[in-house]
């Protein structure tokens, strides 16, 4: 009889990561945040790679109004379980310093939204977790992404380093 070894994923693996670090709430100027919502004091519970995957990229000429950084980058991955109104990410950012804070805003290109989402910081080039969502931020984002964008902040660029439409 054959062993057969658990796969863990990614995500799975990003949860734990958060867990060790600990999670802190960031009060947002200039942002203004859907009532009753705030950043998870305790890690999140598992995630759920069964959920539909989203992806952005983020550079600084997206930003709304600019400018953004002139040479920073970055990728985010989100993918939402509409069951479990639960949303997981991974972002990674480069040529950015002083990253302050990170989010999905709502807004479609070329415009400035609120902040719908909020998100570890990738104060070190990445980050990554899961955080609870309201069912109709989850039906919005699945229904249309192009509509939610994911927002880096730094010291530098307190409005917005760098920016990426949510897309398939």
């Amino acid at each position: 009889m054959a062993l057969r070894t658990p796969v863990l994923s990614a995500i799975t693996l990003a949860t734990a990561s958060c867990a060790v670090a600990g999670w802190a709430a960031d009060p947002h100027a200039g942002h203004t945040m859907p009532a009753g919502h705030a950043m998870p004091a305790t890690p999140p519970a598992s995630p759920t790679p069964t959920g539909q995957g989203l992806k952005a990229t983020l550079i600084g000429a997206n930003e709304v109004p600019g400018p953004g950084d002139a040479d920073g980058s970055g990728a985010a991955t989100v993918t939402i379980d509409p069951v479990k109104n639960q949303l997981c990410y991974t972002i990674k950012v480069a040529l950015l310093d002083g990253v302050t804070m990170a989010h999905i805003h709502k807004a479609p290109m070329g415009s400035m939204g609120n902040v719908v989402v909020p998100l570890a910081a990738p104060t070190t080039g990445s980050s990554e977790g899961c955080v609870q969502i309201r069912p109709e931020i989850a039906a919005g984002i699945l229904a249309a992404p192009s509509d939610f964008y994911v927002n880096v902040h730094s010291q530098a660029n307190l409005a917005g380093a760098v920016r990426g439409q949510l897309g398939k």
